[in-house]
């Protein structure tokens, strides 16, 4: 879906307000967060922030086909072009386990109102959130929620929702 470039920042601006103010983000010691691309909301802003309160921040690092893990970043620039053309830390960052991370923000394609997301279809996300048992926070714009989107029971369900509206 094509968005307009002026809802695109407005969102952006919205939707990081929104997660910066929220419970879940202003308690957490670290954070799992992935590095936006296509339509996803604008994710740098979080990272910037979070590292500038003295978070701990990890980013996931693609390690195979279905496998990825969360590794430490220290400063935006460390990033690099990753899989797929999309930024993730150099893989000699270190590994942060799931068990010590304490709310991971999620990307999607699409969201229902129920915190089920689509994906790229690739299982990465699926796959490390079931092992994690951290507080999960669905990133999606306004104008890619649905009433209701298709999921299996390899599908993982999030907790909360943070949209533009």
């Amino acid at each position: 879906m094509a968005l307009e470039e002026d809802y695109i920042e407005k969102s952006d601006r919205e939707i990081t307000e929104k997660l910066l103010c929220s419970m879940e983000y202003r308690c957490a010691s670290t954070v799992f967060v992935y590095v936006s691309s296509g339509n996803e909301p604008n994710t740098i802003p979080i990272i910037e922030h979070a590292l500038s309160h003295g978070k701990t921040v990890c980013v996931p690092l693609c390690e195979d086909a279905h496998t990825m893990s969360a590794r430490m970043v220290t400063r935006v620039t460390a990033l690099e072009i990753g899989a797929f053309g999309i930024f993730a830390p150099p893989k000699n960052a270190v590994v942060i386990p799931p068990s010590k991370i304490d709310l991971c923000i999620v990307p999607c394609v699409a969201a229902d109102r129920n915190c089920n997301r689509l994906g790229h279809g690739r299982g990465y996300y699926d796959n490390f959130l079931r092992n994690c048992r951290a507080k999960k926070l669905l990133l999606c714009r306004k104008k890619l929620v649905f009433e209701a989107i298709n999921t299996d029971s390899q599908d993982i369900k999030c907790d909360r929702l943070i949209t533009d509206n």
